[in-house]
């Protein structure tokens, strides 16, 4: 049976402005909150703000099959639910299978709570009650942050690659070296207007145009080492920033 009391975040009115549609799509929110009520506000306030909500759940498990279904951008998630999996722990699984982000809704701000949900790393803690414009301050940065966190991300990737590559070019080119020198040095005990002499200049410019590639990749990952790694800032917290603006 539903309870039924004073939506938490209820404050005086404050002129919020949607996103436009016409800079990007809609982002693609789930809510994870087991009091109807407060599902009914939240998915009113977040449609308002131009944000489309594509799935709610009442509890951990259910949020979990919800995400793997509907891939949200980002999930909202009430760290108090019934069941055995609270939001923490909800929170820590859509982490580890669906990279998916969070931001955390609760009343509970006790020591304890605040200290387990920051190790799942959330990417916002937002405290009831909370106004619009907290919420939407909450999302966003949040989203920024996922961004730019999977952004660093790719970069160390790409990083290891060039530098993989540059491993192999420095490889490839000492050989070739003794390769193209060998080659040169045939080529003076061979007739002009041969077979063999056509063959041999093949292969010398076969190895010539290797070597130019060896170089560029060389290129590339001296670029690659020149250049520092981009910097993520710690957890924000949401809150204080939101009282701030």
């Amino acid at each position: 049976m539903v309870q039924t009391r004073n939506v938490p975040w209820e404050t005086p009115p404050v002129e919020l402005l949607p996103l436009s549609s016409e800079d990007r799509a809609p982002r693609r929110l789930m809510i994870v909150e087991d009091e109807a009520l407060l599902v009914e506000d939240l998915s009113k306030r977040l449609t308002k703000l131009g944000y489309q909500v594509v799935g709610i759940a009442p509890s951990g498990e259910a949020s979990l099959e919800s995400a793997e279904r509907l891939h949200p951008d980002l999930v909202l998630m009430d760290i108090q639910l019934r069941g055995q999996l609270d939001g923490i722990g909800a929170a820590e699984k859509l982490r580890d299978r669906f990279e998916i982000p969070v931001v955390f809704i609760t009343g509970n701000a006790d020591d304890h709570t605040f200290e387990r949900a920051k190790a799942v790393c959330p990417l916002g803690f937002v405290l009831k009650p909370f106004d619009g414009r907290q919420l939407q301050i909450a999302i966003e940065v949040a989203l920024a942050r996922h961004a730019a966190e999977r952004a660093v991300l790719q970069a160390a990737q790409l990083r290891a690659v060039v530098l993989l590559a540059g491993g192999v070019a420095h490889e490839i080119n000492n050989p070739l070296t003794v390769v193209k020198g060998m080659l040169q040095l045939m080529l003076k005990t061979v007739p002009q207007g041969t077979d063999e002499r056509q063959r041999m200049e093949l292969a010398c410019d076969a190895a010539d145009r290797i070597k130019d590639a060896v170089a560029r990749l060389a290129h590339v990952t001296r670029l690659e080492l020149a250049e520092s790694t981009p910097r993520v800032p710690a957890m924000l917290d949401l809150q204080r920033s939101s009282e701030i603006v």
